[in-house]
């Protein structure tokens, strides 16, 4: 099982980003070219996923469908975010 909580060492930057208003692919797209250490945390009522940015420029994704029992992973869990972050109602946390 993967754990797509937030680590309660990390401080939060940004919390409770409504996906109502923010672009998570564009966010995604402008932390990496800041070369961005931290993470991306989004919770939807069924789904959350966790974006991971290291020192070495490496992203690591991973998310939950609570209702399917379903984990994703790589380029699969980032695509699910990006369609699943249009959802309205949803929570985005920057760390």
């Amino acid at each position: 099982m993967i754990n797509t909580s937030v680590p309660t060492n990390e401080l939060p930057i940004h919390q409770n980003l409504s996906t109502s208003f923010v672009d998570l692919p564009g966010m995604v797209r402008h932390l990496r070219a800041l070369q961005f250490v931290g993470g991306i945390h989004v919770e939807l009522s069924s789904y959350e996923a966790r974006i991971e940015f290291t020192e070495n420029g490496k992203v690591t994704v991973h998310g939950m469908d609570h209702i399917a029992g379903r984990f994703s992973f790589g380029k699969e869990a980032l695509h699910l975010i990006k369609i699943r972050s249009k959802e309205s109602g949803g929570l985005i946390h920057v760390y």
